[in-house]
């Protein structure tokens, strides 16, 4: 019977903490000069712009940036989908996390970002993730559900049937500010040896919180099959010549996942188990693996 042997050393702080996993996780590497006027039309146009970064089904994620010429709808901080200027330095990504009526009939349009880690994660250690998330300022709603997913294998696949795996790490609340950025952390121990992250919205329509933002909103589609949500208690009232997008749009900037600072690591002496995608989950939550995992904490 093969055994495994668990090694714990004993090392200072300094040397295992905050080294982050996520390479450009502030997407300032960038592999294009010119950045796009518009929304991205197809899944591989993300990394035609920034690098590491790729969206795992066929939906459009976008770059907002200050290299967009200043007309442009994706140019920063004065976007298509509010105003917002990147939490750091010039790039940020934008994304639909809910969109009632979608591009992607019968399924729901939810979009994503993924990036492969610099390392695999060690099963057993404790890991640390943060991110900086804003609503946009023209966004009819606002929901919960931004979650991180944690794989051992990239999710790659076409078609823009939403990504339903339960993710490791998963905000409850509602995320409705525009005016700041709102950072995420989280912590939660690893079972497998992760080697891909994934942001976005990780439940259907029905297991996600949804708020209109909007009092009257401004010329709603004649036939509109959109529903009608509670109301924001911060809800504004909305003009006849506001643009509004019937939507849930995120910006997202600055992700970090490292090991949590401790004064021990575990150094597994066998390889990992084979990768495996987790199963898809059918119901909402809020702590994914229980115990092992802690409510993310939302601050300014």
């Amino acid at each position: 019977m093969k055994t495994i042997m668990t090694v714990v050393l004993l090392v200072p702080l300094f040397a295992v903490a905050q080294i982050n996993l996520v390479p450009n996780g502030d997407f300032e590497s960038r592999s294009a000069d010119e950045f796009p006027c518009s929304w991205l039309v197809d899944d591989d146009n993300i990394n035609d712009y920034i690098n590491n970064w790729f969206t795992p089904i066929g939906t459009s994620t976008d770059v907002m940036s200050t290299y967009s010429k200043p007309n442009c709808w994706a140019h920063a901080p004065e976007t298509g989908e509010g105003t917002m200027t990147p939490h750091s330095g010039n790039v940020m990504i934008g994304f639909i996390n809910y969109s009632p009526d979608g591009g992607c009939q019968p399924e729901e349009w939810h979009e994503y970002l993924s990036v492969e880690l610099t390392d695999s994660l060690v099963p057993g250690n404790l890991y640390c993730i943060e991110f900086w998330v804003a609503l946009g300022g023209n966004s009819y709603y606002a929901t919960n559900n931004i979650g991180a997913l944690l794989t051992t294998t990239a999710i790659e696949r076409g078609g823009c049937a939403p990504v339903l795996y339960k993710p490791q790490v998963n905000v409850d609340r509602v995320v409705k500010n525009t005016t700041e950025w709102l950072r995420i952390e989280a912590s939660f121990f690893a079972d497998s040896a992760y080697r891909y992250l994934t942001i976005g919205n990780f439940f259907k329509h029905e297991q996600t919180t949804i708020e209109e933002q909007f009092i009257q909103p401004a010329k709603k589609p004649e036939g509109s099959t959109r529903p009608t949500n509670p109301v924001s208690e911060t809800a504004i009232e909305a003009s006849e010549n506001m643009e509004i997008s019937y939507l849930a749009y995120y910006f997202i900037d600055d992700v970090k996942l490292y090991l949590c600072p401790s004064a021990s690591i575990s150094v597994p002496q066998q390889a990992p188990q084979t990768p495996q995608v987790p199963k898809p989950v059918s119901v909402p939550v809020v702590n994914p693996q229980g115990p092992a995992t802690s409510n993310p904490v939302v601050s300014n």
